[in-house]
């Protein structure tokens, strides 16, 4: 599939532009929900995507990768949630888009990731629209185990790039194994 028509690539398995997304015609959930367990490439368009108030679940996805047009393809964190949830995900990947908070009332981190095998989460920018802190942590990495993950060549304007969800009892342990978090930026 490709954007507009035209040539042809197989390069995505499936093509989402921002009209379908916000007109929900074809939204990056519906386009995730169809990979999850074949695996398969969501290719993003250029546009602004604004994800109200879910962020796109990948608990259980199998080799999806989300993939945008740079700083181009801008999706919109829920207030009140991430913008994307890793669970219990094998060879799973973000890579090349922007995740736009909003600036003083996002709660949540942009990114929220745990239990998860061969996680990438890559050239990503993480920062509110305009002058402000961001979200309080650009990526979650919650209570369970991440076994090869890379988190690099990131931008993230808001106070911690990548954050440890903290608890008081013994399941709140993080095991982290094969583990790259590199070329990231604050």
């Amino acid at each position: 599939p490709s954007f507009g028509g035209g040539g042809e690539s197989c390069d995505c398995t499936i093509c989402v532009t921002a009209e379908e997304h916000n007109q929900g015609t074809l939204t990056i959930q519906q386009a995730v929900n169809q990979l999850l367990k074949t695996g398969g490439t969501v290719c993003l368009g250029p546009g602004i995507f604004n994800l109200m108030e879910k962020p796109v679940q990948m608990n259980g996805a199998f080799a999806v990768r989300v993939r945008g047009q740079g700083a181009a393809t801008i999706v919109i964190q829920p207030r009140a949630e991430a913008a994307f949830v890793i669970s219990e995900a094998q060879w799973c990947t973000l890579d090349y888009f922007t995740i736009h908070t909003i600036a003083s009332t996002t709660i949540g981190p942009a990114i929220r990731l745990s239990n998860s095998i061969g996680t990438t989460i890559e050239r990503l920018i993480v920062a509110p629209p305009a002058e402000g802190s961001g979200p309080r942590t650009g990526i979650l990495l919650e209570p369970g185990f991440l076994l090869q993950t890379k988190i690099r060549d990131n931008f993230f304007r808001s106070q911690f790039g990548i954050g440890f969800a903290v608890s008081d009892n013994v399941d709140g342990t993080l095991l982290l194994g094969s583990f790259y978090c590199e070329h990231n930026a604050l």
